[in-house]
């Protein structure tokens, strides 16, 4: 947006200037259909909502500009080849694929540290937590996070005091 102009006046100006050569993207948070329709009229090619996730992101530029994105897998780092051995109890597991799915980096962050709470061993998968989340690689926090073994099976009690 710039100064004294919304984003259906900035696009106007762009489109007139340019014509239809130029794609136009939206950012809004309102999911309203209305409002996306009010985006459409006005000349953007395309509405993503916010909070935005690089997913979507990547998806509207393949779609518009008929690219094709090549995510490179991360490389493995050394914790990642004893995750499986691991116990992380079950409201922190659940906290951290619930965050994962809905791309909240603020609850990743803090569950992070939650974890790091848990000794030498949580050091390591917050570590390897916080690598993901520089990266913003979510799916990979996901798929990590459902490795982890259940500590809280019947007849175990849940010792680790969480803040």
């Amino acid at each position: 947006m710039m100064p004294d102009m919304d984003g259906t006046e900035t696009a106007r100006r762009i489109i007139g200037g340019c014509g239809r050569a130029v794609r136009l993207v939206a950012t809004t948070a309102s999911a309203l259909e209305h409002e996306q329709r009010r985006f459409q009229a006005a000349g953007f090619d395309d509405v993503i909502t916010k909070p935005l996730r690089l997913e979507r992101i990547g998806q509207s530029l393949s779609t518009l500009l008929g690219v094709e994105f090549n995510r490179h897998p991360s490389p493995p780092d050394s914790f990642d080849r004893c995750a499986d051995d691991i116990g992380l109890p079950d409201v922190l597991r659940a906290r951290l694929l619930e965050a994962a799915a809905i791309h909240n980096v603020t609850d990743l962050k803090q569950v992070a540290d939650d974890i790091e709470r848990l000794g030498p061993q949580g050091r390591g998968i917050s570590e390897h937590l916080r690598n993901c989340i520089r990266r913003y690689d979510l799916a990979e926090v996901a798929a990590f996070a459902e490795r982890f073994t259940h500590l809280n099976q019947p007849g175990k009690d849940e010792t680790v005091q969480l803040s």
